[in-house]
């Protein structure tokens, strides 16, 4: 008898016994990195975007970024839930940024999310010259004091007797260029007559030069007037 009266007792303390609260963590949550481009220019303004969880329950959310840099900015809000956050930063020298972005909650809780890297590099400056021959050949040097980054060309070339010739040909550099060095492109169009010649060149963060040049093309070989 006294053993069961002491079994209805537990039960009954177990039953209006309220569950512990369990502290969320930063452990305890999925957070993804802002999101952003990935490579930019010395003083370029960048907008960088990240998604607030999705949990109306821990509403409203505050932000504050992390540039990487050693810039933060205060809270920032209030937001509501799974709203999509963006901001603007300028980075005054070049390197790899891991901005983040730290998240303050309606419960109570703080977190940072996953980072997201940013390369910043400088501005430098691409000249292009046209040279004839067999076969003909643009050059395009780095001017400028930094490396020059995904350098793209082109070169378009009209003319010919009764306008026959027509070339068009463009792509780019499998690599860099460094500063003071130079790379040649070649080109073989096939006619006869006056040519003109248009070339161009562009870089990540290179402006675009053009050069156009008029010409003389005698089959394959091409004299730059």
């Amino acid at each position: 008898m006294k053993k069961k009266i002491f079994g209805i007792i537990t039960c009954i303390l177990l039953c209006i016994t309220p569950p512990a609260t369990v502290a969320v963590t930063a452990n305890n949550l999925l957070i993804d990195p802002p999101y952003g481009p990935t490579e930019g220019l010395v003083g370029v303004d960048y907008t960088v975007c990240f998604d607030l969880p999705d949990d109306p329950d821990c509403k409203p959310y505050y932000v504050m970024w992390d540039w990487g840099d050693g810039l933060f900015t205060s809270w920032i809000g209030p937001y509501s839930a799974g709203e999509t956050v963006c901001a603007i930063h300028t980075w005054t020298e070049p390197g790899n940024y891991d901005i983040r972005v730290k998240i303050k909650d309606g419960c109570g809780n703080e977190y940072w999310s996953d980072p997201w890297t940013i390369t910043i590099v400088n501005v430098t400056e691409l000249e292009i010259e046209v040279k004839g021959g067999l076969p003909g050949k643009i050059i395009i040097r780095n001017i400028g004091s930094e490396t020059a980054y995904d350098v793209n060309w082109s070169v378009n070339i009209s003319g010919g007797v009764f306008g026959f010739v027509n070339y068009n040909s463009k792509g780019s550099l499998s690599l860099p260029l460094e500063t003071g060095n130079e790379k040649n492109v070649l080109w073989l169009p096939i006619g006869f007559g006056r040519l003109e010649i248009t070339a161009t060149a562009c870089a990540f963060n290179a402006a675009e030069v053009q050069k156009i040049s008029e010409g003389f093309l005698l089959l394959f070989f091409v004299i730059i007037l």
